[in-house]
């Protein structure tokens, strides 16, 4: 009886203490996640930035393609090894415009490439095409073709370097298709630059290097994708989850895969019905307690009132008889052990919220076999303001301990 009541009185202990500090913990992590995430930044010269794209101080609000390089005069991202800077960024309208650095000052960068953007985050807005320039080409472009066709003086008096004016593949460069792809093989490389429908449109009409130069300057607008358009639609703030690669929605007390809208009940109602059942359970147990010091006390009374001796056999079958049935009967059809609910609570007071489960997940690994628990990293119990530098020193056991529980389920 004394193990049964150590052991009820534990079990009882630690979900207690689970339930009225870790997942209160948990709830208020995400709630400060939604609040930091649905914030716009400042790098650089521009002041209303917002995600995709990132600083060291909002890892869990960004997408790993594009974290910003700030300085003084600009923000820049790095997309395929190009660099682009942010003209523009409108929280509002949800719409970013951006430029390739080096052809702001000019035309013929020495060692400009393609640069392939991941349209699943970052799309471009209807309206926006491509110019190609060709550098390096050995013949001579034939001077017959349609207005959509420049040349530019990039050096080199054996060697010209052309620019066309609207994407490859439109239908405008149906009758020279077939040139275009051999006059390709004919020049060292050639880059396609992102630029704005109306500024192509002037290019076109004429095909001055001072239109060309304005097209390249005023860059090309992009805006966010619909998965985290859905999500912000929703009251959410749109994230990226680094371990299962896939767009997460920040909502007020808990994470999910695509928006805030969810049936059943929240996670403040699930956390607030933990802690009522745990209370629940707290009065049954003192109470049961109570009942079991009261029969011993009536059994010890039966006992010393009656003159007839009570041998020690008589008095265990006596008293251990009838406890049999109350031992099953308290005996729980599932509980939880206690090396099973520390590890779920290690999990849910990582520093990082982005590294907490959702309430789901969390009853899915309470549920769940404590063999295929995995072990959580160490806790940090502190938000650092700035991000800290990598250091030489850090033990190889120090580096195991990475972002784990931003598993959040739809």
């Amino acid at each position: 009886m004394i193990i049964l009541f150590l052991s009820l009185t534990n079990s009882l202990f630690y979900r207690i203490i689970w339930i009225l500090f870790v997942i209160p913990y948990c709830v208020s992590s995400a709630d400060e996640l939604h609040r930091r995430c649905s914030q716009s930044f400042s790098c650089g010269d521009q002041t209303d930035l917002f995600y995709p794209f990132w600083i060291p101080s909002r890892v869990e609000c960004g997408h790993p393609d594009f974290q910003l390089q700030c300085s003084e005069r600009f923000a820049e991202v790095s997309i395929s090894s190009v660099k682009f800077r942010i003209l523009e960024a409108n929280s509002t309208s949800r719409v970013i415009r951006l430029a390739r650095s080096d052809y702001i000052s000019g035309f013929c960068p020495q060692h400009s490439i393609n640069a392939q953007f991941n349209e699943n985050v970052l799309p471009f807005v209807p309206g926006t095409d491509n110019l190609t320039i060709y550098y390096g080409c050995s013949p001579n472009f034939p001077r017959s073709f349609p207005p959509l066709v420049g040349e530019l003086d990039c050096g080199g008096d054996d060697e010209k370097s052309y620019y066309v004016t609207t994407n490859l593949s439109s239908p405008l460069l149906s009758e020279i298709g077939g040139f275009l792809n051999y006059f390709s093989g004919q020049c060292k490389r050639n880059v396609s630059i992102p630029a704005s429908g109306p500024a192509l449109n002037t290019l076109q009409k004429n095909t001055t290097q001072d239109n060309l130069k304005k097209t390249l300057q005023e860059g090309f607008n992009v805006g966010l994708s619909h998965e985290c358009l859905m999500c912000i639609a929703s009251d959410g703030a749109c994230g990226y989850n680094r371990i299962s690669n896939e767009s997460i929605c920040h909502c007020i007390h808990q994470t999910y895969s695509l928006t805030c809208r969810k049936k059943g009940f929240s996670a403040a109602a699930k956390a607030g019905m933990e802690i009522a059942f745990g209370l629940a359970l707290l009065f049954l147990i003192v109470g049961w307690l109570c009942s079991i010091r009261c029969r011993k006390k009536a059994h010890k009374a039966q006992y010393t009132s009656k003159d007839i001796p009570v041998t020690d056999q008589q008095r265990k079958t006596s008293s251990h008889a009838p406890r049999k049935l109350n031992i099953k009967a308290l005996i729980p059809v599932k509980h939880y052990s206690y090396v099973q609910m520390t590890l779920v609570g290690l999990w849910c007071i990582q520093s990082s919220p982005s590294d907490r489960p959702p309430m789901n997940r969390v009853v899915e690994m309470m549920e769940g076999n404590l063999d295929a628990l995995e072990f959580p990293p160490r806790p940090v119990f502190h938000i650092p303001p700035a991000p800290l530098q990598e250091s030489s020193t850090l033990s190889e056991s120090d580096s195991v301990y990475t972002e784990i529980c931003s598993m959040n389920v739809a």
